[in-house]
């Protein structure tokens, strides 16, 4: 993803500059969380990986790590929101959702954090390849979302799964903090219903 200064073009960052121009005081900070309920439906009996998974926090390179909106203005201009995000890192908010989700589909018999001192013999780790807001003139507003998973067992460092997974939502109009949440939530769980469908038909180590 090509990095650029913040450049306010489009008229929704703009509207925000104004507002700030206007106003004694800046806007007030929003932060948002992105969820992603697991379907109500249940999950397999028995673990396809019969062993624990350590998810380790997302690899996210420059602007992608931190905790801001990223929006795409022209096709190589990316800018960031001064004043809406995520309300923690994107890392560690990425990094819970994807414990939380692939600890209910019941493909591994636990599914433990990076953080936790126990072993595992499978390790999660992943990559923020994009995850930004279209804002072309000309396209569809659209929330996007690359990632890239490795499941790696370490028994024998052999890759159990090694691939790269996209989703997008529309956002909804009048584009706000909200619509731009809930449309990103949306492109994530496709993206992590995605992950939990290719775990499904991945080989199997003898346990």
């Amino acid at each position: 993803m090509t990095r650029a200064p913040l450049r306010l073009a489009t008229p929704l960052l703009a509207a925000v500059v104004l507002l700030a121009a206007c106003s004694s005081t800046p806007p007030q900070e929003s932060r948002y969380q992105l969820d992603t309920p697991y379907p109500a439906a249940a999950a397999p009996s028995a673990p396809r990986f019969n062993d624990t998974l350590k998810v380790m926090l997302p690899n996210a390179p420059g602007e992608l790590g931190g905790s801001r909106f990223i929006y795409r203005e022209t096709d190589q201009r990316y800018t960031r929101d001064p004043y809406r995000g995520y309300t923690s890192p994107l890392p560690f908010l990425l990094a819970d959702r994807i414990t939380d989700w692939i600890g209910r589909s019941g493909l591994f018999s636990h599914v433990i954090p990076s953080r936790s001192p126990w072993p595992s013999r499978y390790v999660l780790e992943s990559d923020v390849d994009a995850l930004y807001v279209d804002l072309r003139p000309g396209q569809p507003r659209t929330a996007h979302v690359q990632l890239g998973f490795r499941v790696r067992d370490t028994t024998d460092n052999r890759f159990v799964y090694d691939g790269q997974i996209s989703a997008s939502a529309p956002l909804a109009e009048p584009v706000s903090g909200d619509s731009i949440a809930t449309a990103q939530a949306q492109a994530l769980t496709q993206a992590l219903s995605q992950l939990e469908t290719a775990l499904r038909s991945a080989p199997v180590s003898a346990q």
